[in-house]
């Protein structure tokens, strides 16, 4: 397998995946998802790229019915979950998992997570 997948422990349902780079002197390769990285989350649906300066505040935010998957392509990202699920066995929680250039992304499998970017 081309990648590592961590369950966050902090937050339940949240993974990591830490994929394998491929590279030599005419570039790199990476694949960025793979449905079976994340078992049981919804089907993705769509896909957004934003490319953001040093120091910049992107969105605060939740979703009821949506699961995100977050990659990052370059440089390192700040991201801020937090369970806001009644119920959930980890309601309440928050997670600060790391996002840096090709080595991390995060995919929420249930509602209710409110994320900061």
């Amino acid at each position: 397998m081309n990648v590592r997948v961590i369950a966050l422990e902090e937050i339940s349902g949240v993974v990591v995946a830490e994929p394998r780079v491929f590279g030599d002197a005419r570039g790199q390769f990476v694949e960025t998802y793979r449905r079976e990285w994340v078992p049981g989350a919804r089907e993705m649906i769509q896909a957004n790229r934003a490319d953001r300066r040093a120091g910049a505040l992107v969105g605060l935010h939740y979703h009821l019915h949506q699961a995100d998957f977050w990659y990052v392509p370059f440089g390192s990202a700040r991201m801020v979950l937090h369970d806001l699920r009644s119920g959930s066995p980890t309601e309440g929680a928050t997670s600060e998992p790391s996002c840096r250039t090709h080595s991390q992304r995060a995919k929420p499998t249930q509602a209710g997570r409110q994320q900061c970017r």
